[in-house]
């Protein structure tokens, strides 16, 4: 009887330890990563100053490769009324677009990325001088009253430096450079294309980890 109640002891110690088990020991496969950077913000006859917000994904697991969405958005004071009857004129640039990446270096701390993002570019040119109210399910915001929105289609070639806190691991808290080349196609109203094709550069902050499924 003893004999008996020691063999299924030991046959129910792997099922135990199985439901029991932590996720975290599981092998890692897909990398997710958010950037969150300041942007040089070329707009027509100005540059100022933006912010990206990015969202990659590897598709296949432990590959160089990523993709995902994009955006730059930003807001700069003009001294350029571009032809309309505009008092305080501001330029608002909107920049909606899906990366590819593909790591080419990864050595200890540095990893060195090649990227091409596709884009559809929005600017609008507003009026400070005639503010309006508008009401949201986030509250009330002060915005300019816009005259005249353009868009255009963006493709934007770049490469990518990045420092990652912790050594010899993609995942976790990194510091990125970015340098880009914005391509701008499409015919506007009160700017053009060749006023939006200009280098960009981001600075920021990368949170990655790896996902379990």
């Amino acid at each position: 009887m003893k004999t008996w109640l020691l063999f299924l002891l030991i046959l129910s110690l792997p099922s135990t330890s199985w439901a029991q088990a932590d996720t975290t020991s599981w092998p890692r496969k897909h990398l997710l990563q958010a950037d969150i950077g300041l942007t040089s913000l070329p707009v027509p006859r100005d540059r100022g100053l933006g912010f990206t917000i990015n969202f990659l994904y590897q598709p296949w697991p432990r590959s160089n490769v990523s993709t995902g969405f994009a955006m730059t958005i930003g807001q700069v004071r003009s001294s350029d009324s571009f032809g309309y009857t505009v008092a305080q004129p501001t330029v608002f640039l909107l920049d909606l677009g899906w990366i590819n990446q593909i790591r080419l270096v990864k050595a200890n701390r540095f990893a060195v990325d090649a990227s091409l993002t596709s884009s559809l570019l929005i600017t609008k040119l507003g009026d400070w001088a005639k503010p309006r109210t508008v009401y949201t399910r986030y509250g009330r915001t002060t915005e300019p009253t816009y005259i005249k929105t353009d868009a255009y289609f963006a493709l934007e070639p770049g490469c990518r430096l990045t420092y990652h806190l912790t050594p010899y691991r993609s995942d976790g808290v990194s510091l990125f450079a970015w340098a880009l080349y914005r391509f701008t196609y499409g015919v506007g109203g009160f700017s053009t294309a060749s006023e939006l094709t200009a280098p960009v550069f981001i600075t920021g902050l990368m949170i990655s980890g790896y996902s379990y499924r």
